[in-house]
This record gives structure tokens, sequence and C-alpha cells, in this order.
């Protein structure tokens, strides 16, 4: 099925061209033309909110499990995946969202990324310890590398309901100071 954007002063509606099977949360551009989004196939692709072309992948040959869009816009944070599904995660890249050029900033599968308030430093949560330990560690990329905090044991809460559907609490929460300056662990 189609993805349908519907202006809700006039009540019009625009189908997308998309695959609806994989289609997440998306997310809008600071100005309101373009949305990303991960498709059918795990690619992360852009689309203007017109629907006047279909919508084009932001990273060549590689797929994308989740993601996170800098305040700016110009930046995606995207778990690459060597297959489809959870399990599947390889690294965190950052990729500037005009030109599909990726950078590897974690090189080690995350549950979930949280830019700071001004797009300059990412946060990222990692595991940490072995298989079956409940301890994990954030990653802090502050545009030219990575420093890693100590482990801690997250809440029953976060680990159950929040990072399983990250791309929904995402927008919405964040473990960052409103100066950037801070995270809370």
């Amino acid at each position: 099925g189609d993805v349908t954007i519907v202006d809700l002063e006039g009540g019009a509606e625009i189908a997308l061209d998309v695959d609806a099977d994989g289609f997440l949360a998306p997310w809008w551009s600071p100005a309101g033309d373009e949305i990303v989004f991960v498709d059918s196939q795990h690619q992360l692709v852009a689309t203007p909110a017109d629907g006047a072309v279909e919508p084009r992948p932001i990273m060549q040959g590689q797929r994308g499990y989740r993601f996170a869009v800098d305040p700016s816009g110009q930046r995606v944070a995207v778990v690459v995946a060597d297959s489809t599904g959870p399990g599947s995660e390889t690294h965190l890249a950052v990729v500037d969202r005009l030109t599909g050029e990726p950078e590897v900033v974690i090189d080690e599968p995350v549950a979930g990324m949280w830019w700071c308030p001004s797009g300059r430093r990412l946060l990222a949560m990692l595991r940490a310890g072995s298989e079956g330990e409940p301890f994990v560690r954030w990653g802090v990329w502050d545009g030219a590398e990575t420093t890693v905090l100590a482990p801690f044991q997250p809440s029953t809460r976060l680990a159950t309901s929040i990072l399983p559907f990250f791309e929904q609490f995402a927008p919405a929460h964040s473990f960052w100071a409103p100066d950037g300056e801070r995270v809370v662990t």
C-alpha cells in the first residue's frame, strides 16, 4: 500500500510511491519539503513531500536499519546492517543527506542514537560485556572521534519499552541536556 500525506487545512491527499510494508517512523526535513525513511528493502531513502519524484537512496548499496537525522537536516546517523532484521547490525555511520557520503563513527552495533540539540555531537547506546549481560555504555561522537563512557545497567523500562521502539521515541525523548554539554546515564 501507499503512504499518504494529508493536508489538514484543505484535505488534499498526496499518495507517495512507497512500499508501506517497510515504512518505519519518518523524518520531515526542517523546510517540510522532504521525508526520510527506511523502505521495504531496508534502504535509507528520501522523497519529496509533494510526491513529484520517486524516493532516492541516501546510501548506495548499504542497508539501513535505524536512523536519526541531525537538527539541521544535513546528516543522518544510521545503523548499517549486513542483512535484514534485528541482530544483523554491524556499525553506525553518519551520512551526508545530500551526497550520500558515509563515515563510520562506531564500528559495532548500536541500540539507538540521539543527536544533541545543536547537532554537534551524537550519543549512541552500545552493548557492554558478553551476551546476556544487561549492561550498555554510551559512545559520544563529536564530529571527529568517539569517546566511550563507563558501562551501566539500563532500567527495565528503557530496555523493554523504549529501545525496541527507538524510531518512535527518539524524536521526542533525549538523553542530552539542552546545551548539548551533558548526558543522562
